[in-house]
């Protein structure tokens, strides 16, 4: 899911995927990942710990990187209005409040899914046991 984010922030600011991972403290770069962490605990049902091991940092960075985000818009217009592109990027509904999104609704059938597919498991584990029994009958 961070990867989707990622890439579209990316292009959106003219950088490559591999810059924002390199550590570097370039406004552009800097201010790309924040928006790409910001959007990650947004649209998404990650934790802030698994947004920092996609970047290899600390959940303490991506919490300070989700409010220097929500500080600026604040204070920054031209930040608001370019938050306002990426809502409408990434699906948000609601003008900057995060709850309602694709991405969001995708990682919960996503989540769904994946519990369906271990109880599927598990199911076939206790027919392929059962199967077993009967043969040794």
């Amino acid at each position: 899911m961070i990867s989707i984010i990622e890439s579209i922030i990316c292009a959106k600011e003219g950088l490559m995927p591999n810059d924002i991972h390199v550590k570097s403290r370039e406004q552009n770069i800097v201010f790309a990942r924040q928006l790409i962490m910001y959007y990650s605990r947004k649209t998404t049902l990650l934790t802030f710990k698994d947004i920092g091991k996609y970047f290899d940092l600390d959940y303490s960075t991506v919490i300070n990187s989700c409010h220097a985000i929500d500080d600026r818009l604040d204070t920054d217009k031209k930040i608001r209005n370019k938050m306002e592109f990426y809502n409408t990027a990434f699906g948000i509904k609601d003008s900057l409040d995060g709850k309602t999104s694709i991405l969001q609704f995708y990682g919960e059938i996503k989540n769904e899914m994946e519990h369906l597919e271990r109880k599927i498991n598990t199911l076939r584990e206790s027919l392929d046991n059962l199967n077993h029994q009967i043969e040794k009958l």
